[in-house]
């Protein structure tokens, strides 16, 4: 069986070469990691907001290493520099792409 497999070498060592980091084991993020990355940054944003504002959305970008490399929303009002500050702290493991990018809606 090992035979007709191939040795087993030849598979780890392919998988490797292409990881950015030594704890990158996935392409991208997993959707669960990101949902648990961002709904653990999601009360502090939307701590920042009234209840009458409106809803922000926009794209949080994470960089290979796992942390947010930009977050773009929509508007120039006071209470969104507080929500980028509080969305840039989502982090998620390691992955192999250059980035990756996911909407983002914050409510009051």
């Amino acid at each position: 069986m090992r035979g007709a497999v191939g040795p087993r070498d030849q598979a780890t060592s392919a998988g490797t070469e292409t990881s950015s980091g030594p704890n990158a084991a996935q392409v991208r993020p997993s959707p669960g990691a990101v949902v648990g990355a961002l709904g653990s940054v999601l009360p502090a944003a939307r701590a920042c907001l009234a209840p009458d504002d409106p809803v922000r959305s926009g794209l949080v970008v994470f960089k290979s290493d796992g942390t947010v490399a930009r977050v773009e929303l929509r508007g120039s009002k006071p209470e969104d520099d507080c929500v980028r500050s509080a969305l840039a702290k989502a982090k998620v493991a390691p992955f192999v792409d250059d980035t990756f990018s996911t909407r983002v809606t914050v409510r009051p």
